[in-house]
């Protein structure tokens, strides 16, 4: 069985061994895929391959598939992103979907969302044969928290276009959750003078854990509780992932509060460290290529090489190629800082409003003890003399 990681704009793979969870590297050595399918005049690419040339054929290069998936053509969010996608979304030949319209070959193709998806799980999938060497047929998804019960199904039906039979669709905070109480010693119940005089021992107290994924176009902070009810439950709580442990008891995780930004991810900082290249090119080298839009995505790529250079060194180049003519600027890790938005404001708590001081009474103290001034004088006058 295959664990799968759909995110919007990367996706893994991972499988159990002996050793424990192992996420599986792709051709390019990396665990990461990116969730990007392309079509040119000779194939279909899928991951990096299709992401390394989207500068120079963006018509024909779709990304954010998992945003597509289960939406209607009038979704607000859907219409809201037309404008920065460089592919054409139309409205489906049939019912109220969507689909892409790209050249393969030479010949026009319509393909719908879950057939998108579903050439990125069959890639997937194939990096983990290779490596188990044998065929998997099942999977279980995490998928991005929020997501509707529309878009899960959509998931599933590109995972059964891909050969794959879904078990179980995860969001990913309680995944992480999941992973993280796995690798934990098992909660103990508290001490109780009922439990030393040999009565049955309460059930531990839950444990409350924040859970925080930042992923390539959004961050969502969520908090799971992890506690334990009797086994077989009782009832079924909903949206709760129970797994047994073990001594009448079964462990389970629901997710208690989440918070979503969608402006807030990988590809903010992209944004912005392209956004002061920019500028730093127009200022040393006298040259706009905000018009450029093949240097623009040329440029969004390299910029986002350097951002991953700048995680271990304190300096990078960014270079460019616009107009047959080449353009460069440094970058150092101070950039990178302040191009990346903070994390503090989502997670600090609201600040505390001081406590409203108690109301003054509006009756005075018959005798009031004598106020001290703030500033007394070092030398004070002498009594004035009485009148005559």
């Amino acid at each position: 069985m295959l664990g799968i990681d759909y995110g919007n704009t990367n996706c893994s793979v991972a499988v159990m061994r002996s050793a424990g969870i192992e996420v599986i590297a792709n051709e390019q050595g990396l665990r990461l895929t990116p969730a990007v399918v392309a079509f040119t005049e000779a194939e279909q690419l899928i991951g990096e391959p299709a992401k390394g040339q989207s500068a120079r054929n963006g018509a024909n290069t779709v990304l954010d598939i998992a945003l597509l998936l289960g939406r209607r053509w009038d979704d607000e969010l859907l219409q809201a992103a037309l404008p920065r996608w460089r592919f054409k979304v139309v409205r489906a030949a049939k019912g109220d979907g969507v689909q892409v319209d790209v050249a393969l070959k030479g010949e026009q193709k319509s393909f719908t969302p879950p057939r998108l998806a579903a050439l990125l799980l069959g890639q997937l999938r194939s990096t983990a044969e290779a490596l188990i060497g044998g065929t998997a047929k099942e999977a279980v998804l995490a998928v991005p928290e929020g997501m509707t019960e529309a878009r899960r199904q959509a998931l599933q039906e590109a995972a059964a276009i891909a050969g794959l039979r879904v078990k179980q669709t995860l969001s990913a905070p309680l995944a992480v959750a999941l992973l993280f109480g796995s690798e934990q010693e098992p909660l103990e119940p508290p001490a109780t003078a009922a439990a030393d005089a040999g009565a049955p021992e309460p059930p531990p107290p839950p444990q409350q854990l924040l859970v925080v994924d930042v992923g390539g176009s959004s961050c969502c902070v969520a908090v799971v509780q992890r506690s334990y009810t009797p086994q077989p439950p009782e009832a079924e709580s909903q949206g709760a992932l129970k797994v047994a442990r073990g001594g009448g008891l079964s462990e389970e995780y629901v997710v208690r509060a989440c918070v979503r930004d969608d402006a807030l991810g990988a590809s903010t900082v992209d944004g912005r460290l392209r956004a002061h290249v920019l500028r730093d090119i127009k200022r040393r080298q006298r040259a706009d290529l905000s018009d450029n839009a093949r240097a623009m995505g040329r440029l969004l790529v390299a910029c986002e090489g350097a951002k991953l250079t700048l995680s271990s060194a304190t300096q990078a180049t960014v270079t460019v190629e616009a107009d047959s003519l080449d353009y460069f600027a440094p970058v150092t890790r101070a950039v990178l800082d302040e191009a990346a938005p903070s994390l503090a404001p989502p997670l600090a708590p609201p600040p505390r409003t001081p406590p409203p001081s108690p109301p003054r009474s509006p009756h005075p103290s018959p005798n009031p003890s004598p106020v001290p001034s703030p500033n007394p004088s070092p030398n004070p006058s002498p009594d004035p003399k009485p009148l005559p």
